[in-house]
């Protein structure tokens, strides 16, 4: 398993793992260029046998006391393999590396698998935010303190 920063070659990757794990929440093709190569934060691709299986962008704001895990996806066909988890401690880390006092994130409240992860990494739910994806599509909004 290899975590690294992800380049503009890796869009075609990434694109397709947004597409197959997400359906009305999904970026688009420019916004994952956006995050890769202009964002404020970082973007890491998790590469297993030299493809990438997972990706992880989180957001950094000058005002803001918190690291935002903005998205966090793994290849349907790699999930269960404890990827997401290997990309949440990378985020925990790199928070801990800014000296920022938490992470935070919001999940689809349908996503009871991304839910019990983040909840295992000592994330604690804030509050529900309605149709934050759209009409009936509800976020959780989850902290986690460092």
């Amino acid at each position: 398993m290899l975590i690294r920063q992800a380049t503009r070659a890796d869009l075609k990757a990434v694109v397709n793992i947004e597409n197959s794990s997400f359906e009305a929440e999904r970026f688009s093709r420019s916004q994952l260029l956006y995050l890769i190569t202009k964002a404020r934060g970082l973007f890491l691709v998790l590469e297993l046998e030299g493809k990438i299986a997972a990706y992880l962008s989180v957001l950094t704001h000058k005002n803001h006391h918190s690291l935002r895990i903005y998205s966090i996806a793994v290849d349907p066909a790699r999930r269960g393999m404890k990827l997401g988890q290997a990309l949440i401690e990378k985020a925990t880390a790199y928070a801990r590396e800014l000296g920022l006092p938490a992470l935070s994130l919001e999940v689809n409240t349908e996503n009871s698998p991304a839910i019990s992860l983040y909840t295992r990494n000592g994330f604690e739910a804030l509050e529900i935010l309605e149709d934050y994806y759209g009409k009936g599509e509800n976020a959780l909004k989850m902290i986690k303190r460092l």
